[in-house]
């Protein structure tokens, strides 16, 4: 079926004038709505498994999560991982800066999938992870996937995976300026305007659909107790 698809929307493409600027402007856009709702999809797994902990504080089950819990989140990774075995994967964003550095920004889906099924294991379960290299990763995958199915050359590949991955940094962080530098520092090398605009357009998109389906809120928040002047820290806190 893909094979089918993929020649005419290559032409569909053609005919819309793929390389003007507006066009480009149009699917970094689209990719932005995408990756919003994706970042809604990435967040709430774990703010429901924060929510879990927060409710078994205070009760004898609760020491007991957290000894077995990043075990059990440890296990369902290293299963995941098993599965779905794909080369060219190393920790943080490295396979997406190999990606735009020797593929010419193709990289398969099935290292996005990975890294969100894993990441969400492991960051729920409260293991020691982050959620920037898997949203950046994410965001990649999909900017690369939509370039290669429409078909742009290897210029309009690395500048649509660039706003895939800025725009899954700015959703889940609330950070779209972030976002668009790090990509453009980090992963592109590129400061060009023609390169700068549509990220700048795939960020602020994302992070506008994200706010508005989950609000303003931070993806882990402290809660306002923290930051009262009466809050004293103590040895017990540091598990929490």
């Amino acid at each position: 079926m893909k094979r089918i698809l993929t020649p005419h929307l290559r032409r569909i493409g053609l005919r819309l004038g793929f390389e003007r600027d507006w066009y480009l402007y149009l699917v970094a856009a689209v990719i932005g709505l995408f990756m919003g709702f994706a970042a809604v999809g990435f967040i709430w797994p774990l703010r429901q498994s924060e929510q879990i902990a927060v409710a078994l504080q205070g009760s004898g089950n609760f020491w007991l999560l957290i000894l077995l819990g990043p075990a059990i989140g440890g296990l369902i990774t290293g299963i995941l991982i098993t599965l779905l075995s794909t080369d060219g994967v190393g920790p943080g964003v490295t396979s997406v800066i190999y990606a735009v550095q020797r593929k010419k920004g193709k990289i398969s889906w099935k290292i996005g999938l990975r890294k969100w099924l894993a990441s969400t294991a492991t960051i729920g379960s409260g293991g020691s992870a982050g959620a920037e290299g898997p949203i950046v990763t994410i965001g990649a995958v999909v900017g690369s996937n939509i370039a290669r199915v429409l078909g742009t050359g290897s210029q309009h590949t690395g500048t649509l995976l660039g706003c895939g991955a800025a725009a899954g940094l700015a959703s889940v962080f609330n950070a779209p300026i972030a976002g668009i530098f790090f990509v453009m520092e980090l992963i592109l090398r590129d400061f060009s305007l023609k390169t700068f605009t549509p990220i700048v357009i795939a960020a602020v998109v994302s992070s506008a659909t994200t706010q508005g389906i989950l609000g303003d809120a931070a993806l882990f928040e402290v809660g306002e107790v923290f930051s009262s002047d009466s809050l004293r820290f103590s040895v017990t806190q540091i598990p929490i």
